[in-house]
Formats: C-alpha cells, sequence, structure tokens
C-alpha cells in the first residue's frame, strides 16, 4: 500500500515546482513518473498511469482504499470524482442506481431497451424521459472531465500545472468551473503583458503591487536606447498592464467576483437599435414586420433571476438580428465590494507610498472597464443562454413525442389535400393501408363558377368511387378558405353529410417532398403531389411518416433554430427512436425512415435489412435478424425486442412460426415467457385470444414479487415486462394506449363570428413555456397564456374547452382560457 501511495503521490505532485522565470523560460524537460504495473481491476494504478481516463478509473478503487482517500483529503481537502458520484448528485439518485445506470450507458444500450427490459438495473421508477434527462446529464459529465484532462495537458505544455491546480480541475463539477479555473492562465499574443514580461518589467511591477521592497520611480526603468522603455509614460503603461494583468487573473479575485454574482442583483436590459431610413418600400416593409414580433423588448429590464427562458431566447433572436441591442449591468454593490476585496488583497501589506496606491486605483478602473466586467457578462449571457437552451430542447422534446404518437387513423381511405390559391389544391386519394389510389389537381379558388363546380364534382366523384368519407386538410396557404369551401359542398349536398376532415400539420412536407427519401418512394410523382400524400399519410399512420421528416422542420417547438443544433438533434433523435421502438415495427414491410430509428440500429444497418429481405424473401422469426449483415449480438439485443413478425406479410401460417415474434417479449425472455403460459395451462398459440389474457391477467395477480422472482430465478420486474407484454392483444399499437386521437371537424367558425366571453373547443398544437397554443377552426390559432391555464397540464392533440378573452384581428391574436379538457 505504501508504493501506491508514493506512486498517488508522485503522479498527482510531480517534481518541486521551479518558480517561473521573469524573463522567457526556457523549456523544462518533464520528469518521468515510475509506473505500476497494472492489471485488469487495478483501477488505482491505471488512474497513476494516466493509461485511461480518470473518471474510469479513480472512483471505484479510491472507495475501498481509505488510507489512498485520505492521503488525498489530507493533502488537498478534497478528491477527484468519479462519474456516478457526480451523476448521483447532480440527479438526486442513490449511488448504487447511478452505479448501475453509469455501466449500462457505459456498454451503449439505448434508452428503450433500458426502460423496457433492464427496469431491474434503471429502477423502475425512472421512465423513458427521466432516463433521457439522466443521460443528458451523463453526456455532460463526460464532457466536463474530458475538457479538464485537455487544460491539464495545455497547462502541462507550458510548465505551469501545479499539483493544487490539478486536484481542482479534476475536482470541477462544470464546464464553467473548468473555464473559471482555466482562466488565469489564458494568455494573449503580443498584448502590452507580454512586451511587458520581454522587458523584464513583470516583476518589479509585481514587486510594486505586492508592496515588496522600497518605493520605486518609473524614471529607474526609462531606458533611451530602447524605443519601448525611452519615456516614463511608456513605463508606466506596462507597469499598469502587469498589474491590470495579476488583478484580472488572480484566482482569488475571480473567485469572490464569482461569488458576488450569487449575492447582488444584476440586470439585464434590451433596447431598439436605431436604423437608417431605408429607400425601398419592400425591404422597409419586412423590416417593419420583423420589428413588430420583439415590441415587448424595445424597452425591457429584468432581473436575471427571473427572467423567462422564452425571454432569453427572444432576445437572443432580436439581438442576432441587429434589432435589439442588450447589456448586462451588474448592481454597483458588485465593483464597490470586489474593490474592497482587492484592495485587500493587494494593498494590506508591504511599503506604502503615493505611486503604488495611484497605480491599483487606476489599474483596478482598468481591469474591472476591459477584463472583469466582460467576464461577468460573457458568463450571464452563457449560463443564460444554456438554461433556456435546456429548457426550450425539453419542451420540444415533449411536444414531439405527442406528435409521434398521435393515434392512427386506421380502417378507412383518406384524401389528402395540399391547399393553395393560383397553383390549385393538390389531392391524393390513399387506401387504408396507405397506397396511393388517385391523385389530381383542382382549382376551386377561379372567378369562373362553372369551372369551380366542376372541379368540386370531380372531387366528390373520387371520393365516392372509393367510398372515402375523410380528408386531410394541409394547414399552409390556402387552409381555412378550403376549409369554407369544404364546408359549403356540404351544405349544398355535393359532398355527403357524413363526410369529416381534419386539419394536418404541413410542417416539413415540402422539405419531404423535395428529399431523396421521397424521391426514391416515388420517383415518377410530381413533389408538388408528393406533399399531397404525406399530409394524408400522416393522419393514416402519422408515425410512419413523420420519421421522413427532420424533427427539427415539424414546428411543435420553441426557438429551436437558435440553440445548440447538435444538442438539440441528439435529443430529438433520442425521442423519435422512443416512439418507434416503444410501438414496433414490422420488419417485413418498414422503411429505411423507419427501421433507421429502433434501437440499435442504424441507416446502414436498415439499408443491410432491406438488402437482405429483398434477396432471401422475407423474415420469418427473429432470429433471423441475426444473419444480416451489421447486426452482431449486441446490436440484435437492442433491437429484437421492437421488431416483430406478421405472419400476414412474412407469407406464413400462423402454426409455421413462434407467436412469441410478434409480442414485445424479447426472444432472452422467452423460455420464461413459455413457462407462464405452461403455468396458465394454455398454449403460446393461444396469445392474444381473450381467454388467454384473462389467465395470464389472474396468474399475475396469484403470487406475491419475492415468491415469483425465486420461482423463475429472475428479478421480479423483469417478469412485469413478461406478463405485461402476454396481458395485450396481438399486435397491440403503444399508441391506442396514449388515447391523443386527431379532432375531426365537420363545419367551419370564421374570425369575425366569434366573440369575447363565448366558450369554443379545439386541438392543442403546440406547447411553449409561456402558453398553448389551440387550432379552434379559424383563422389563426388562438393562445392559452400560462396564467391562464387554471392549474391544468395539456398536451399536444388534446382536446380542449377554452373561453375567448380578447380578438385582435388586425393582428390575427386570439386570447383564451382555458376550461376544461375534453
Amino acid at each position: 500500500m505504501g508504493n501506491i501511495i508514493s506512486a498517488v503521490k508522485t503522479a498527482i505532485e510531480g517534481p518541486e515546482p521551479r518558480a517561473r522565470s521573469t524573463t522567457t523560460a526556457t523549456k523544462v524537460q518533464k520528469p518521468k513518473v515510475p509506473k505500476i504495473h497494472v492489471t485488469k481491476h487495478d483501477r488505482v494504478a491505471a488512474w497513476v498511469n494516466e493509461s485511461v481516463s480518470p473518471e474510469r478509473v479513480l472512483a471505484p478503487k479510491i472507495h475501498d482504499t481509505g488510507e489512498i482517500s485520505s492521503y488525498l483529503n489530507d493533502k488537498y481537502g478534497k478528491r477527484p470524482w468519479s462519474k456516478h458520484e457526480l451523476l448521483a448528485v447532480l440527479e438526486n439518485l442513490p449511488l448504487s442506481q447511478a452505479h448501475s445506470i453509469c455501466q449500462l450507458f457505459d456498454e451503449d444500450n439505448s434508452i428503450p431497451f433500458l426502460c423496457r427490459y433492464r427496469r431491474d438495473l434503471i429502477g423502475p421508477e425512472i421512465d423513458a424521459e427521466r432516463l433521457r434527462d439522466i443521460k443528458n446529464t451523463y453526456n455532460q459529465i463526460l464532457a466536463i472531465r474530458a475538457k479538464a484532462e485537455s487544460v491539464i495537458k495545455k497547462l502541462e505544455s507550458k510548465n505551469v500545472l501545479t499539483p493544487e491546480i490539478k486536484v481542482e480541475l479534476l475536482c470541477a463539477k462544470t464546464l464553467d468551473q473548468v473555464d473559471h479555473l482555466y482562466e488565469p492562465y489564458k494568455e494573449r499574443k503580443n498584448s502590452a503583458y507580454e512586451k511587458a514580461v520581454e522587458l523584464g518589467l513583470e516583476v518589479h511591477a509585481v514587486n510594486m503591487l505586492r508592496g515588496r521592497g522600497p518605493p520605486m520611480k518609473f524614471e529607474t526603468f526609462v531606458n533611451q536606447s530602447n524605443e519601448s522603455l525611452s519615456t516614463t509614460k511608456k513605463v508606466e503603461d506596462f507597469f499598469k498592464s502587469v498589474i491590470v494583468h495579476d488583478i484580472a487573473k488572480n484566482p482569488e479575485v475571480l473567485d469572490q467576483l464569482r461569488d458576488l454574482q450569487l449575492t447582488h442583483k444584476i440586470e439585464l436590459t434590451s433596447t431598439v437599435v436605431k436604423k437608417k431610413e431605408s429607400k425601398d418600400a419592400n425591404s422597409k416593409g419586412k423590416n417593419k414586420d420583423q420589428d413588430h414580433k420583439f415590441e415587448n423588448y424595445f424597452d425591457f429590464k429584468q432581473n436575471i433571476a427571473y427572467l423567462k427562458p422564452h425571454q432569453i431566447l427572444a432576445i437572443n433572436r432580436g439581438e442576432n438580428l441587429k434589432i435589439l441591442s442588450v447589456k448586462v449591468v451588474p448592481s454597483d454593490y458588485v465593483k464597490r465590494d470586489l474593490l474592497r476585496f482587492t484592495r485587500d488583497l493587494y494593498m494590506k501589506s508591504g511599503t506604502h507610498y503615493i505611486l503604488r496606491t495611484n497605480m491599483f486605483d487606476i489599474a483596478f478602473e482598468e481591469a474591472w472597464n476591459k477584463k472583469l466586467l466582460p467576464l461577468v457578462q460573457r458568463q450571464v449571457r452563457s449560463n443564460l443562454t444554456t438554461t433556456a437552451e435546456q429548457q426550450s430542447i425539453k419542451v420540444f422534446a415533449s411536444n414531439l413525442k405527442q406528435l409521434l404518437l398521435m393515434a392512427p387513423v386506421k380502417g378507412e381511405p383518406i384524401l389528402g389535400i395540399d391547399p393553395g390559391f393560383s397553383n390549385g389544391c393538390k389531392m391524393a386519394l390513399i387506401s387504408e393501408r396507405g397506397d396511393v389510389l388517385e391523385t389530381f389537381t383542382l382549382y376551386p379558388f377561379t372567378k369562373n363558377d362553372r369551372q369551380s363546380e366542376e372541379h368540386a364534382l370531380k372531387m366528390a366523384s373520387a371520393m365516392n368511387r372509393h367510398n372515402c368519407k375523410l380528408i386531410a386538410l394541409g394547414n399552409g396557404t390556402a387552409c381555412r378558405e378550403t376549409e369554407t369551401w369544404i364546408t359549403n359542398l356540404k351544405s349544398k349536398g355535393v359532398l355527403r353529410s357524413d363526410v369529416r376532415y381534419c386539419i394536418v400539420s404541413e410542417q416539413g412536407a415540402s422539405i419531404y417532398s423535395c428529399s431523396e427519401t421521397a424521391k426514391k418512394e416515388f420517383p415518377d410523382v410530381d413533389i408538388n403531389i408528393i406533399s399531397a400524400i404525406s399530409i394524408a399519410r400522416r393522419l393514416n399512420d402519422p408515425l410512419c411518416e413523420f420519421v421522413k421528416v427532420d424533427p427539427k422542420s415539424l414546428g411543435v417547438g420553441m426557438y429551436q433554430h437558435d440553440i445548440n443544433a447538435k444538442v438539440l438533434s441528439e435529443t430529438l433523435d433520442e425521442v423519435v427512436i422512443e416512439c418507434v421502438s416503444f410501438t414496433g415495427v414490422d420488419i417485413n414491410t418498414a422503411s429505411v425512415a423507419l427501421l433507421k430509428h429502433v434501437a440499435g440500429l442504424t441507416e446502414k444497418r436498415a439499408n443491410q435489412i432491406l438488402e437482405y429481405r429483398a434477396k432471401n424473401g422475407p423474415f420469418k422469426a427473429r432470429q433471423d435478424v441475426k444473419k444480416v449483415n451489421l447486426i452482431g449480438p449486441k446490436t440484435f439485443e437492442q433491437c429484437a425486442g421492437f421488431i416483430r413478425i406478421d405472419p400476414a406479410t412474412a407469407g406464413i401460417r400462423k402454426d409455421q412460426y413462434c407467436v412469441l415474434d410478434s409480442t414485445t417479449v424479447h426472444p432472452e425472455s422467452y423460455e420464461i415467457a413459455e413457462k407462464i403460459i405452461r403455468e396458465c395451462q394454455m398454449t403460446v398459440s393461444d396469445i392474444g385470444t381473450p381467454k388467454f389474457i384473462k389467465a395470464i391477467k389472474g396468474y399475475a395477480k396469484s403470487l406475491d414479487p419475492q415468491t415469483f422472482s425465486k420461482k423463475y430465478g429472475v428479478p421480479y420486474e423483469r417478469l412485469v415486462t413478461v406478463f405485461e407484454s402476454l396481458e395485450k392483444e396481438l399486435f397491440h399499437d403503444f399508441r391506442m394506449d396514449v388515447n391523443n386521437k386527431p379532432l375531426f371537424k365537420s363545419g367551419l367558425t370564421k374570425m369575425t363570428d366569434l366573440k369575447e366571453n363565448t366558450v369554443v373547443s379545439g386541438a392543442v398544437t403546440n406547447i411553449c413555456d409561456f402558453g398553448v397554443f389551440v387550432d379552434i377552426g379559424v383563422e389563426c390559432n388562438g393562445l392559452i397564456h400560462q396564467s391562464k391555464m387554471n392549474g391544468m397540464k395539456v398536451k399536444i392533440g388534446d382536446k380542449v374547452e377554452a373561453t375567448v378573452l380578447s380578438i385582435d384581428a388586425n393582428r390575427n391574436r386570439i386570447g383564451l382560457a382555458l376550461k376544461s379538457i375534453l
């Protein structure tokens, strides 16, 4: 043990630190640290050798080695954290649970797989959304440690790394803390400070600041033969630059500044930027419309503690568009208290004389204005933006999940309409399975009444021919006019009275229609018609259609184009994978767009599945997926429970395959499932029948968890997963449990027909921090402000009743108050 302690001490501290030279330092050869033998489980030795990342090797053995932990704590008062320790603190998890989750993420397990098949390891109370938050924190922890290691390497290369700063960096718990610790060591090339160091003035300026030695005079350092030191003014400027640098980079000053930000008020202000008058009338009109969106922030002031995420993102966007000018204004007490602290730090001891005092006052003022105040402003803006982005991503993820899990409309043909004026209404009629039956373009908004009637009859004829009673109407240009047209056709008897329509989001439809995916699916179809097909399919099976579009283009977020694209994309991809996986896919009919979002699969693997399917015919069992190139044991483990075999699409009879392949039971649990079925005196072929479901539910309640776990030799949580799978009908659609069905209409109300205090009904289309948007069947969506939610929470697609509070026809704004959720 003594050798290990010695090795740890040497690895952390290295040799005795050398004083930094006041002139250009020669590079010191870094001493070699004696390495100790590393076995597979000797994590302390591995950390000393730094052969792997400290977060992977330090904590588990440090916990078991009291002597090493005691050494680190005695020497530095702290020790580096491990991943699971920090995760437990940040996410309020028990240490053992955090350790288990970290290990599962290290092994590249997907969130859907963990939530459905490893609940015993992550904890039965953790759902997919909670686990996604935990994974985001886990990724942040990895980024913190990676950045700390990067900074350590940079400081080592500069020969300024001390044992204390190394431990501090490894103990930092946020990226901001790492930046804070690195700040004093950042240097600007060709700065006045660097020039002063080259001239050998650094040590003298620091001595003046610290009051070391007798009083100094600038005249002493004047050198007529050196242009840079030819006058006392130039010498004074160099002295000042060194003192400013020393104050602005002093860790104690920065720590105090950080504390003062937390104790004193800081305000964020925004004002409108004055612009030169534009001669272009069109440009002037566009600018005015754009500026109008930010009028709430033209003269805005708020304590940063009370700023809301949507306000921060709106201000950021206004600033980027050069409409707003934004400032961070700390309280005067911040500067006052920092001056008092800094004066005590530097001026309390040493030789006192007027020149020293004057130089300190001048240097502090410059350090505050040019270094410290901008640092505060950058940190505050960065922290505010990070918090707002996290909330925006969370809102976007929640909205996207609700949109993707909208219940499909099965069993009836659907007419999709992409409305338009001069370019006409593009129409596509699809079958119950989503196959295209007919496509055509009509022009209902012509001045020729006879032509309009002919087009109406053509649409009615197509719908009657295919017994279609449902219309999916895109919500883009001419939507409300087309809605009025359909309503009039019903009242005139042109359309059957039982025809219904549903407003469907067009967001991303045009992008999809121009994509390579659409071209492969519809090589000979006009792109305008493709968008109509997509609108119809979004009602028929929302999930299968929406996965073809980039989630950021679906219009259910809040300022999604202004936030970190990488983090947003990663989170949204996780949400899509969750929805697709939990819903399940038919391995024999699923497209690449759908398969690539199954847990464990990627686009390459999805293409390999389609190639195998084309070459060898349909899959007849889940185990056949193992034969596909790029599908190894780990990939199969992750995806197997989410792919299903349907005998109808596999071309086999029910007695020719394992019926468990059509359930959500994972292949690893087939043996347990078969034992349970035998205990219920049923057979595998009975799965999905009412009698079978009743028997399974009765058996699940017959024993207590401990007895069940002991009897089958697996954790009870895994048995629960098997029971839940067997208690459902074959090919049960997970989305039907969500009960998030589309809103069907039979007529239209105009905005001019609305009156204040009347009650209207509609469907929630978007949710933001400041409120909820509701489609109430008029020209624009109404807004229920968060203060008018009356304590209720809604989801996208929810049907609600609301009271009309205000109507602003000029600005197309309707204010609502939530009355009830239908």
